[in-house]
């Protein structure tokens, strides 16, 4: 027996999950600062509207004293040209590195401070081993907006132009401050490249965290899947967990149903 009423809810319901997940997407932005898109020696320190950049030179004042004058607190973070000598560059993407003041490298003395300047939800930025003889390990920290400590992040070990990505997501968007150097247990010299954060909502469906609900996010929705990982943009039913009862749900997302 027909049903019309059953047709409108269903229809209702369409309108209005499209007008939830529309009004998500404005809120939601994902930026880069790429070091390839400028020139060798640009100052990146406020290149952003959304973040303030500095070298900070003492992990245990970090970062009640961000960009305290004088140097080294508000030595120029850079994009620089990072080719190894033996061929190739020590970089995730291109040619260029973020370094400062001629130097290629990180270490816990030569920290990238970032400062963002609204509420963030997630910071990603790539580290680039430097040695054949002694591994590079980079470490990624996160703090609120009044400095509090929040959590920390370590690569693997990394040999000569390994690359590996640091990353962490605060569902709570609570990220204020951040900092990526070489793990001083560890070579000093690792490079830094490709960083990368997201501002306002986390949209469920967005794996790929591009700002957009789309085709392209099938393939990390499939690598979230088969490796019985978490990643809260796939939880699409909303039950806590990433399993194939996501599946139809994550469907209906991206078809709009």
């Amino acid at each position: 027996m027909h049903r019309p009423w059953i047709t409108l809810i269903k229809n209702t319901a369409s309108i209005v999950l499209m007008m939830v997940l529309s009004s998500a997407l404005v809120s939601a932005q994902h930026y880069v600062i790429e070091p390839d898109d400028y020139a060798d020696g640009t100052d990146l320190n406020n290149i952003h509207p959304q973040v303030e950049l500095a070298i900070h030179a003492d992990l245990e004042d970090f970062p009640e004293d961000f960009g305290v004058f004088p140097a080294p607190n508000i030595i120029p973070v850079t994009a620089v040209e990072n080719e190894d000598t033996f061929g190739g560059y020590f970089t995730s993407t291109g040619m260029n590195s973020f370094g400062h003041a001629g130097v290629l490298f990180n270490s816990p003395s030569r920290a990238i401070g970032m400062r963002f300047l609204g509420t963030t939800t997630t910071v990603r930025i790539d580290v680039i081993g430097s040695s054949d003889n002694d591994a590079t390990v980079g470490v990624l920290d996160v703090f609120d907006s009044n400095g509090t400590f929040l959590e920390s992040v370590q690569s693997s070990l990394l040999g000569r132009q390994a690359i590996g990505t640091l990353s962490i997501r605060r569902d709570q968007g609570d990220i204020g401050y951040a900092r990526a150097y070489s793990s001083e247990d560890h070579s000093p010299f690792g490079r830094f490249d490709n960083l990368q954060f997201s501002t306002g909502e986390i949209v469920t469906g967005d794996v790929n965290r591009d700002g957009d609900l789309n085709f392209a996010d099938i393939p990390p929705f499939i690598i979230v899947l088969t490796a019985g990982t978490f990643e809260f943009e796939a939880d699409c039913d909303g039950n806590g967990a990433v399993n194939f009862s996501d599946i139809p749900a994550f469907i209906g997302i991206l078809i709009g149903q």
